[in-house]
């Protein structure tokens, strides 16, 4: 499995991240959803945010994005791995490459929000030193 950049995977960006919501069952309209289906490589895109991509042969098996807050302090979006790809360290390689790159940018902080039913995410970013 190899970290990528994400910007040259953006229709399986798309999909990853219609699979995303649809799992929650939540409207997320208030988050401008579909302007960022539409331009995701807008959203994420450097210097002020990234959007990276896990791939297993040949493969898009995961995503994770940030996108900047201030000039100290970024957010962590759109973590997902698919259903066949979890429970082997792809969210853990993901979460790892996203806060190194965006500490590499110059931001001091990253932060994050997560439902309080993504018990295995939540557990991930416990792991990572993330805290309520």
């Amino acid at each position: 499995m190899e970290i990528r950049d994400g910007r040259a995977w953006m229709s399986e960006v798309r999909a990853l991240i219609g699979e995303y919501t649809r799992t929650l069952g939540r409207d997320l309209t208030f988050q401008n959803l579909e302007e960022e289906l539409q331009h995701p490589e807008e959203k994420y895109a450097p210097p002020h945010g990234e959007l990276l991509v896990a791939v297993h042969e040949d493969m898009v098996v995961g995503m994770v994005a940030y996108h900047r807050h201030s000039a100290v302090r970024c957010e962590m979006k759109r973590l997902y791995i698919i259903p066949s790809m979890r429970r082997q360290h792809v969210g853990e390689a993901l979460v790892e490459a996203i806060i190194r790159r965006a500490t590499q940018a110059g931001y001091e902080e990253m932060v994050l929000d997560t439902l309080e039913g993504m018990k295995a995410a939540r557990h991930l970013y416990d792991k990572c030193n993330y805290s309520a």
